[in-house]
């Protein structure tokens, strides 16, 4: 547990100004012992403090959090712009531990980065709730849910402490996708995860990963890391994996979860998942899968290249995910009319030759999953409907007015369809 200790000090002060040393006789002190649990006061309340480091506490990001408590940070969920992100129902939580549920206001706190669901600062969806109970934190953004309560520390938990210490450097680099001059090496920047180079202009280098050249059809990548002998428990720190999928300028990436093996399902993926980075904000923790629930749904990119960040402490994962791209249009005409449940269902069925609907139903229920945007919707494409009713349908604008999978489902001819598919 001091190795445990050591190592998340070293990992902030490798990139904030924050240096730690060990004095016992220190008029201010914090002394870290084997306690019940995890736990920390909040900044410096002088003289000596606790900081304990009991058992289930057991891993680098852990001891980092509570560190990050001695150095004046709350948790996410009490900030005062919570509710904008979290709705807290305290239904089944003690009343002994609703004190973590706090809100706090803007003369008692400081919001310094922006808000994080994937910040290791954040409790996961169940903290505190008695067995059987309802959640007590419940994201906006639902698909967060599993990225509640992760234990990686962020690039903007770093960020929060080098803002909250004046952390900086006399020189400023260049630096691209977000990252900021190293306060503890200003001679390089610090990077978001996924990201490396002195400039934050090349794949970060974990030894796993490599780049991946997308064309216009799905392509697949399978890939295992991890460590093969820690079996029987999780390891006090991560190993990660990034890929890069790269595009011709002007198209847009798409992404999915094939298949997945050894995922540790849960709230906080808190020993394994993928993060793919979506979106184009990439200093942001997005949201993270360690779930089957989520395989085969199609995501498509903000970026290019889009890197796909993914980590492991227990034992070893396999991933397998495809990935192509589209037009820009494509992704906005074409996607799922139905639910991703729906989709899976059928596609797995159609592609076990046993489906209850021709190719013009799947397209207008299930485009994207079905791999039939750009595609026509028929062999011998033609209206569905009578050419009459066809007529007076494009006469009154439907052809453009409609969903383009609906109007090209019902009168693929008469609307220019068969020329130019959806």
């Amino acid at each position: 547990m001091k190795d445990i200790a050591l190592e998340a000090m070293k990992f902030l002060s490798d990139r904030t100004c924050i240096t730690f040393s060990e004095n016992k006789n220190a008029t201010n002190r914090v002394k870290i012992f084997n306690g019940v649990g995890c736990y920390s006061s909040v900044g410096m309340i002088g003289g000596e403090q606790s900081l304990s480091l009991g058992s289930g506490c057991e891993l680098v990001g852990t001891a980092a959090h509570e560190l990050s408590h001695t150095l004046g940070v709350f948790h996410s969920q009490m900030r005062y712009d919570r509710d904008d992100y979290v709705t807290i129902d305290l239904t089944d939580v003690q009343e002994s531990s609703k004190v973590n549920f706090v809100k706090f206001t803007r003369a008692t706190s400081t919001n310094l980065v922006s808000y994080e669901y994937g910040s290791f600062m954040h409790y996961g969806g169940r903290s505190f709730v008695k067995s059987g109970g309802v959640d007590s934190i419940v994201p906006k953004e639902s698909q967060m849910v599993y990225t509640m309560g992760g234990r990686i520390v962020t690039f903007l938990d770093i960020k929060m402490l080098n803002t909250h210490y004046s952390c900086s450097c006399e020189t400023s680099l260049s630096c691209a996708n977000g990252g900021y001059n190293n306060p503890a090496n200003c001679s390089e920047c610090l990077c978001p995860y996924g990201f490396g180079g002195v400039l934050c202009t090349e794949k970060a280098n974990y030894e796993c990963g490599s780049i991946l050249t997308a064309t216009n059809t799905w392509k697949q990548e399978n890939y295992t890391f991890g460590d093969s002998s820690n079996s029987a428990s999780a390891r006090s720190n991560f190993t990660y994996c990034n890929h890069w999928i790269m595009a011709p300028l002007g198209k847009v990436i798409q992404f999915r979860i094939d298949s997945s093996y050894n995922t540790q399902c849960g709230y906080g993926c808190i020993f394994n998942g993928i993060e793919p980075k979506l979106k184009t904000d990439q200093t942001m923790t997005q949201t993270r899968y360690c779930c089957e629930e989520f395989n085969g749904e199609i995501m498509n990119s903000e970026v290019n290249p889009l890197p796909v960040f993914t980590y492991n402490r227990y034992y070893i994962t396999k991933y397998t995910f495809s990935y192509r791209y589209v037009d820009v249009n494509t992704t906005v005409t074409c996607n799922d009319m139905s639910d991703k449940e729906t989709c899976v269902a059928l596609k797995k069925a159609n592609d076990q030759g046993c489906s209850l609907y021709d190719t013009a139903q799947l397209k207008v229920m299930c485009a994207a999953s079905m791999d039939l945007c750009g595609k026509p919707a028929s062999s011998n494409c033609a209206d569905r409907f009578a050419s009459d009713e066809c007529s007076t349908y494009k006469a009154n604008g439907m052809c453009t007015s409609q969903s383009p999978l609906i109007s090209e489902f019902s009168c693929a001819a008469t609307c220019g369809f068969c020329a130019d598919p959806v």
